[in-house]
């Protein structure tokens, strides 16, 4: 199988950074004429890729995709973004702080998140395009995921909703609970896990386990994929041996046209090259209480990219009788300056770079966008009669 016929955003997490992926879906809708959700089957989020994910698919009365994503870009640039990340103790005060508690009272960002999402329930979401949010409950140590495919059709057992239908709200506000920065988020929960009946939850960040959820996405869809009738038929041909384009995380995959028919968007929050030498660090005890989520959430988004490319490798097609190489899989981000790496630093100057740095990833891939957005239009048209 080559040409994709199902497509997936996947957007990580980063904080205040979420201007950057914001900005590139605002310009994927300005180029379609469409709103992301009408876009995509499949949307996945982290963190801050969490809170966009859920309010992208969010409808209006009449079942319509309610936000673009230049209204929800507002979020980050406007006032509520400074409400949300309200400026803590500076320097070393810091850490005195997270000796008894988060950096950030939850009591803001939920205002904030109600203000916006209002009412909305995972199930409610648009109809057309599933989505994937991730968190961790820290009381099972186990990932936890809000999949609006569990709760459509989900059997209520005579409840007015499903056991795992939150309020979009809740999700939001759940993914993106980052260690240090906010409280865990509390949900009541009538589930089970392994068996064992549940109570409640206590969920934190998603971005502690898969800060880039295209690897979950991926997976997701290939679930749907194999439960399709032409999955078989589609893998009857001998499978041509990947040759390695080497090793390492710069590694270039072989083109590869019997990979799943999945077109993968994986929306970036920036990349910084910020350091820690040795002499700085070795003395360090709870120092690391703020740098490390940062380095944990750099370091899962790149190990993904790199395992993405192998899964979704390219594709060859003939044009005009010649063999053409193309994309299934495309990573959008851009390389930041460690100043402005902070995820929770709202001043004036540093939203307006990172602004000017979603600009700068635009200009950069103006062309691969081009070609991203006649992908996705051409996977939208093929909904009504495909059968994944």
């Amino acid at each position: 199988m080559s040409t994709p016929t199902y497509s997936i955003l996947s957007i990580d997490g980063g904080g205040i950074r979420g201007i950057i992926p914001c900005m590139v879906l605002t310009e994927i809708e300005r180029r379609s004429g469409k709103p992301i959700a009408e876009l995509f089957d499949l949307i996945a989020g982290t963190s801050t890729g969490g809170i966009l994910a859920g309010g992208l698919t969010i409808t209006d009365a009449d079942g319509k995709p309610k936000n673009p994503a230049k209204k929800l870009l507002e979020l980050y640039t406007g006032d509520k973004g400074k409400e949300i990340f309200k400026s803590p103790p500076i320097g070393k005060l810091n850490y005195v702080k997270l000796l008894w508690k988060s950096l950030f009272p939850s009591k803001n960002i939920e205002q904030v998140l109600e203000a916006e999402f209002g009412d909305a329930w995972l199930s409610d979401t648009y109809k057309h395009t599933d989505l994937l949010i991730t968190s961790y409950n820290t009381q099972e140590m186990t990932p936890f995921y809000f999949r609006s495919s569990e709760v459509r059709n989900a059997p209520k057992e005579g409840r007015e909703r499903a056991v795992e239908d939150f309020l979009i709200r809740d999700i939001a506000r759940a993914t993106s609970a980052a260690p240090t920065y906010f409280p865990p988020k509390w949900l009541a929960y009538s589930g089970a896990f392994r068996e064992k009946k549940l109570k409640d939850l206590a969920l934190i960040d998603g971005g502690v386990f898969a800060n880039n959820p295209s690897v979950l996405a991926y997976v997701e869809a290939m679930e749907m994929w194999k439960e399709t009738p032409h999955y078989q038929s589609q893998f009857r041909a001998p499978i041509e041996a990947v040759v390695s384009g080497g090793k390492g995380m710069a590694a270039t995959a072989t083109p590869d046209n019997f990979a799943p028919p999945i077109l993968l968007i994986s929306l970036g929050t920036g990349q910084t090259r910020k350091t820690y030498p040795y002499a700085k660090i070795k003395g360090w005890g709870i120092s690391w209480l703020m740098p490390v989520m940062n380095i944990l959430m750099q370091g899962v988004s790149e190990s993904v990219h790199y395992q993405m490319k192998y899964l979704l490798p390219d594709y060859h097609v003939e044009i005009n009788g010649q063999p053409t190489k193309k994309s299934r899989y495309h990573r959008l981000n851009i390389e930041i300056a460690k100043e402005y790496s902070e995820m929770s630093d709202v001043s004036a100057n540093t939203r307006k770079r990172l602004e000017q740095y979603g600009q700068e990833l635009i200009d950069a891939r103006s062309e691969e966008i081009d070609e991203i957005v006649k992908q996705l239009k051409n996977i939208a048209e093929l909904r009504p009669v495909r059968d994944f």
